[in-house]
């Protein structure tokens, strides 16, 4: 390896604090402002900026023009799930790495010119800082993306917990309101959250109430009649409460005849009809 990118590769390792510095100044200089002030950086990500050029300055070599990037890599995972998880932004963070990028051109650059650099070098250093500045820019984005992608579906998740919740009301006895937009997804949730829960609450009766539901396609209210089904098919008497004429409308349409399925205008009509079959079953 020769002698100037030798000396290039200890100027990076030696040289951090200075450089997160210069990012900063040429960041305010094209943008007016400074997204992440390296003063105002928690440890931890003063920490991966300091790496980050570690890893870079070790990517240099004058053998081929090649980079490796298992320790790019596993930076950039690093960096992405800590910038997710600490829920920082993800465009203040490739800014600042952009501007890194120029910092460390600018430090050859004055090398360069200080005749310390060999011209032939120049093109060789060239190459890393870029291929290890892009390969570590993108380890970064997916891992960062990756987790936030777990994050919306954790939300969801807990969304759709939130929104199907089997109410007891009576022993025996539970309310299901659903509200709002229904779509196939979480009906497929509401399936197998309400059968389990059911049978975990020993229950005899599921109230169904549609009230708050306006509107439904020809799969929903497939899958209601299945939820409906599955729950008789275990020992669960369900009554469809609060249908409201387009709900009606579609659950025809699909051949269902409401014959098949007990009905009640409202919640306390529902509520009364079980209490009587109760009071008949205890009297026996």
């Amino acid at each position: 390896m020769s002698q100037s990118i030798s000396y290039i590769k200890k100027l990076l390792k030696e040289n951090t604090l200075s450089l997160r510095k210069k990012a900063d100044q040429m960041q305010f200089i094209h943008t007016g402002n400074v997204s992440m002030p390296s003063d105002h950086r928690e440890e931890n990500a003063i920490e991966l900026f300091d790496r980050l050029l570690y890893v870079t300055a070790e990517s240099i070599s004058s053998d081929v023009p090649l980079i490796n990037e298992e320790a790019i890599l596993r930076w950039g995972e690093e960096a992405g799930q800590y910038l997710a998880m600490s829920r920082q932004d993800i465009t203040a963070a490739l800014t600042v790495m952009k501007y890194t990028r120029r910092a460390i051109w600018d430090l050859m650059d004055t090398e360069i010119k200080e005749t310390r650099l060999l011209h032939e070098d120049v093109i060789v250093l060239g190459q890393h800082v870029d291929m290890a500045m892009d390969t570590a820019m993108t380890s970064f984005s997916k891992a960062y993306l990756h987790v936030k992608e777990e994050q919306l579906l954790e939300a969801q998740r807990s969304i759709l917990e939130l929104s199907t919740p089997v109410v007891p009301v009576l022993e025996g006895v539970a309310i299901l309101p659903l509200v709002g937009e229904v779509d196939t997804q979480r009906f497929e949730y509401i399936m197998e959250q309400t059968l389990a829960t059911a049978t975990q609450m020993e229950l005899d009766y599921m109230i169904i109430d549609v009230s708050g539901i306006h509107s439904i396609d020809t799969k929903v209210a497939h899958h209601l009649y299945q939820v409906i089904q599955s729950l008789d098919l275990i020992g669960i008497s369900s009554y469809l409460t609060g249908l409201r004429p387009a709900v009606t409308q579609t659950i025809v349409s699909m051949g269902v005849t409401l014959a098949s399925i007990k009905t009640c205008g409202t919640v306390k009509q529902a509520m009364d009809t079980i209490i009587k079959m109760k009071k008949t079953t205890a009297s026996f």
